[in-house]
């Protein structure tokens, strides 16, 4: 399981959001941001840091329908995280 929060940011176009999950036995772990998160878009900036010394970790499936994946390449490991993209930009009343 993961707690995603959502990070303060001096860019108020920009969404960050970051907690720590546990790798399974086979070294993945589902990411799901809370509904709050909205449908971020655009290019995605994923920071990882595995808490397990000499353990690399990496983004398995990008950030879709609000879930990504991580990979060790170990199994049963902490890992840290930090994604952060825009969210959706409200319509202008012209577009309307």
């Amino acid at each position: 399981m993961t707690v995603a929060r959502p990070i303060d940011s001096d860019d108020n176009h920009a969404a960050t959001y970051s907690g720590e999950v546990w790798t399974d036995g086979r070294g993945y772990a589902i990411v799901t941001l809370p509904r709050s998160a909205g449908h971020l878009h655009g290019a995605f900036e994923y920071e990882l840091r595995p808490f397990t010394h000499g353990v690399t970790a990496t983004i398995a499936a990008e950030l879709v329908d609000g879930r990504f994946t991580i990979a060790t390449d170990e199994p049963h490991v902490k890992v840290a995280w930090r994604v952060g993209g825009r969210p959706p930009r409200p319509q202008s009343k012209e577009c309307r």
